[in-house]
């Protein structure tokens, strides 16, 4: 089943579908929000194949100046697509239309240049259509043309690139290259974005990071309509690939990772967002990356966690010489890479004295909550060592571990949580017992307090279980 077709399914069964009071229009809302845009390109599509249908049957020099200009760009785009428009008829269109020597037909080719931006067979015809409308008319297509050799397929969307890379009023410079509002998602501006994409992903070093600042104020200037999917999976690798082997200056690293998670999603919570940016980037021959820079991200995004939830908790805790020595026992397992996944869980108190912190928050792409099973207060960060998940709480709340294939072992990066079996309770010390039994072994769970020599207990309880040293 098509991304089309389940959408027309979904939206067909939800007016049977009963209503949440707190709610009863989010889901259909979402729907419409996906369903729309699709089919609005859909009907777009439909309606100019219905169009070629009709006038394709006739040689072009024997349609209307009319049809002429509005045959174009669609059959342009047909044959883009692999559609049923021959090549030599659409070439003949387009030699036809420049012969007809008018203001508006020259328009139409070069628009239709701009906006499809062709990378089919044949596309040099029309390149070399718009050159000549361009030249023959004193109008700012002319000089636009030749100043970011708009006509050229190969240099023209490195020259626009370029510019808009170093401009800090892309839309002004738009205007300046013919391309006034509207086209920022012509297939020309996109095809200079993905060339500018395509060239940060090389830099290194000092130039990485002065060119990945530089495209961040260029995305951030065009807005979020400004770049579309198929370019995405470009300033995705444009952003992350730089930093393969040593992650970027804080400032830097934060601002992409907040623009990754606000655009894609976070990697640990939407995994199907990033499977398809994967995917497109296998298309584009980049399958090294498509298996890299999502780690990347996430690599960054669990250090932020960490981070995080110990800076917070540090700032609201009730005891902060405790939360200094828990931040110092686990440090060393962050920085020599042992921790693996990272996940803070907040109570709805605790929530309520974060949300000071929202910057913060969304450095760290995501948070989960606790809907029963624990004071409101309180809060508890998983994490993964080796095997092992490791619950570590604030306040006084036991630290606990559960090995592979322990009952009750908590899943990171879900939105909502029972702390009844994240913690040390009766609950999950029976469930725990339970289990060994059954398995005729020693429990898969265990947890230690906050008391005595407390870290040197902990040390060893990890070393025991996974090898693993601090």
């Amino acid at each position: 089943m098509s991304l089309r077709d389940a959408i027309v399914e979904v939206s067909a069964r939800i007016p049977g579908w009963p209503r949440l009071a707190s709610d009863p229009i989010a889901l259909p809302r979402a729907v419409r929000n996906i369903k729309n845009p699709l089919e609005k390109a859909q009907t777009m599509e439909s309606e100019e194949d219905a169009f070629l249908a009709r006038v394709t049957g006739c040689p072009p020099e024997e349609l209307s100046p009319r049809d002429v200009r509005r045959a174009l760009a669609p059959a342009w785009r047909s044959l883009d697509r692999k559609g049923p428009v021959s090549l030599e008829w659409v070439q003949e269109l387009t030699r036809t239309a420049l012969a007809l020597e008018r203001r508006a037909a020259d328009r139409a080719i070069i628009h239709a240049w701009l906006d499809v931006f062709p990378s089919c067979q044949g596309r040099e015809t029309l390149a070399t259509a718009a050159r000549e409308a361009a030249e023959r008319r004193d109008w700012p297509f002319r000089g636009a043309g030749r100043k970011f050799a708009l006509w050229d397929p190969a240099e023209g969307p490195r020259e626009l690139g370029r510019a808009l890379l170093a401009s800090e009023d892309p839309e002004a410079l738009l205007e300046e290259a013919a391309m006034g509002p509207g086209r920022r998602t012509s297939g020309f501006v996109q095809a200079a974005l993905a060339t500018v994409c395509d060239d940060v992903a090389e830099t290194k070093g000092k130039q990485a990071e002065s060119d990945c600042t530089a495209l961040l104020d260029l995305l951030d200037r065009l807005g979020p309509d400004g770049i579309l999917p198929d370019t995405q999976a470009r300033a995705v690798r444009a952003l992350l690939r730089p930093w393969r082997t040593a992650p970027p200056e804080q400032g830097l690293k934060v601002r992409i990772q907040k623009r990754l998670v606000a655009t894609v999603g976070d990697p640990r919570t939407h995994p199907v967002r990033w499977h398809g940016v994967e995917a497109a980037l296998r298309a584009l021959g980049h399958a090294e990356d498509a298996d890299t820079l999502r780690l990347i991200l996430k690599r960054w995004l669990v250090a932020a966690s960490f981070e995080i939830f110990f800076r917070i908790m540090g700032r609201t805790t009730e005891d902060p010489v405790q939360w200094r020595a828990r931040e110092t026992f686990w440090r060393p397992y962050l920085e020599k890479g042992h921790v693996g996944e990272a996940w803070f869980i907040l109570g709805s108190e605790a929530e309520r004295q974060a949300k000071a912190y929202r910057e913060e928050l969304a450095e760290a792409g995501g948070f989960g909550r606790f809907d029963a099973g624990a004071n409101p207060s309180h809060s508890a960060l998983l994490m993964t060592i080796g095997d092992l998940v490791i619950g570590e709480w604030t306040h006084n709340g036991s630290c606990c571990f559960w090995q592979k294939n322990a009952v009750h072992r908590p899943e990171l990066y879900r939105a909502r949580y029972d702390g009844t079996y994240l913690r040390n309770s009766e609950a999950m010390r029976g469930a725990a017992e339970w289990q060994a039994r059954k398995l005729c072994s020693d429990p898969l769970w265990e947890a230690h307090a906050h008391l005595g020599q407390w870290q040197r207990r902990f040390a060893e309880t990890i070393r025991r279980l996974t090898g693993i040293r601090p």
